[in-house]
């Protein structure tokens, strides 16, 4: 038997009318796929990476180090090291271990009325009448779903489970389980927004592109069985002056073929499935370079209602990202799918100019949280101020990062400004220095910069804390 696709002219109401009950938006199809057959898993094979060889890093001496970083403390690990000159609450970190059951839960600051604005959210959420929606935005702190993934558990517990959210099958975030999802690719180009000025990036800031008809892209989502339930997986890509055509299959179905060539913007195409395991493959035609932001995964909560938390992360974000978002295109990505929330994750990646003055990040945030409210002005809101940071400079010797302190402290400053609560993740983890402890406790990578998988647990479990007391 033939198998059709039909376009039908509105999405599901649940998913695509706003809070204002407005209609779809003209960049958006909805598919109902029929005959899918039974989806087939199998492991991807990817080409092994090329990668170019790095050049010697030139070995750092005291000078070199007071020059790149004046006035920042070195501490020698070593037992018995006399570190003379670092401040005593420093070095009592040093033998300091965190128990997770000891951590408490710094405060949310900012005006109360947006801190109740966030609290309001889970209420609404309580309610189980309407998807509510968090984005969790930012640097590698968030890109490998830990965080995300933490919150995403603990909220969906409470009031529903929605869906995955967003995932983005490509480069370095490809190969990662995304909720219930996982998924790879081979022979696609990903980009994402650092400080430059990018067009035709996602509501993650990423996209990835590809021409060849050999270059594929899989998600695969392990969702139970749920008789007359629905959810919904929407490939989000960009249309383009000289674009290609993308294939789209959904498990045994068959494909369709979306053309990507038009005005340059953003496109959906969403596919309506019975709720289940499914496999959804991306891939060019080969008439032209096709460019895709992502898929989003979300389901019929059972109850109704439900939450996502869209893990929209990439790594060494910091806040001047925001200043080179594709703005034109965030407003209509979150017309489509508005978010509740929005908590922001940044900073590690303003902190990596040692030379960063408190005038220009100053600057660098006024204008981020100017655009994040152009697109989004409603949203309930939390900025993190960047964790404690250190960098190893031997097997002893941690150079402590000394300019978080000051970037904490202008996040918090400036976030009421924009009606955003905050919270210093610096703080959280005790302080200047507080690296210490947390590598001690097993909560931290030996890097001083990521946590552990169980550190992310811990900070998720006190945001939810605060987030929803």
């Amino acid at each position: 038997m033939k198998v059709f696709w039909s376009l039908v002219g509105l999405l599901p109401l649940g998913l695509l009318l706003g809070a204002k009950g407005t209609a779809a938006p003209a960049f958006v199809q909805s598919f109902q796929p029929t005959n899918l057959g039974e989806p087939s898993f199998f492991p991807c094979v990817e080409a092994p990476l090329a990668r170019a060889a790095r050049p010697p890093v030139p070995e750092e001496t005291e000078a070199s180090l007071a020059q790149k970083y004046p006035g920042w403390m070195i501490v020698d690990t070593t037992a018995g090291a006399t570190n003379e000159g670092i401040p005593a609450e420093i070095l009592a970190k040093l033998s300091l271990t965190v128990s997770p059951d000891q951590l408490p839960a710094q405060p949310l600051s900012g005006n109360p009325a947006d801190i109740e604005r966030i609290h309001a959210v889970f209420e609404r959420a309580a309610q189980h009448k309407n998807v509510v929606r968090m984005a969790v935005w930012g640097d590698s702190h968030t890109t490998g779903d830990n965080l995300p993934g933490q919150l995403r558990r603990i909220f969906q517990t409470r009031y529903g489970d929605a869906g995955t959210g967003f995932v983005m099958p490509f480069g370095v975030f490809a190969d990662s389980a995304i909720g219930r999802t996982t998924s790879c690719e081979q022979g696609w180009t990903t980009e994402w927004v650092d400080a430059r000025p990018l067009l035709g990036l996602g509501p993650s800031g990423t996209a990835a592109t590809a021409n060849s008809p050999e270059a594929r892209a899989w998600v695969v989502v392990e969702e139970e069985v749920r008789p007359k339930a629905k959810m919904w997986m929407s490939v989000l890509y960009q249309k383009q002056p000289e674009g290609g055509t993308l294939r789209v299959k959904i498990d045994q179905a068959e494909e369709i073929r979306l053309s990507t060539k038009g005005d340059a913007g953003p496109a959906v195409a969403q596919l309506e499935l019975p709720m289940g395991p499914h496999r959804l493959e991306l891939a060019p035609a080969g008439d032209g370079v096709v460019r895709v932001n992502g898929v989003t995964v979300e389901r019929q909560a059972a109850g109704g209602g439900g939450v996502i938390v869209d893990a929209l992360g990439a790594p060494g974000r910091g806040y001047s990202v925001f200043k080179s978002w594709d703005l034109a295109s965030m407003k209509l990505w979150t017309t489509w799918r508005p978010y509740d929330l929005w908590l922001i994750v940044a900073g590690s990646g303003d902190g990596r100019n040692t030379k960063l003055t408190e005038e220009e990040f100053t600057a660098t945030l006024h204008q981020s949280l100017k655009n994040l409210r152009s697109f989004s002005p409603d949203a309930a809101c939390l900025l993190l101020g960047p964790a404690d940071r250190g960098r190893p400079l031997d097997n002893n010797t941690v150079l402590v990062w000394g300019n978080h302190e000051m970037m904490n402290r202008v996040v918090h400053e400036l976030g009421p400004q924009y009606g955003c609560a905050t919270f210093s993740f610096q703080q959280q983890m005790g302080g200047l220095g507080g690296t210490f402890s947390w590598v001690r406790a097993g909560l931290m990578l030996p890097d001083y910069l990521h946590l552990t998988r169980s550190g992310y647990r811990v900070l998720g479990s006190r945001l939810a804390e605060l987030l929803d007391p």
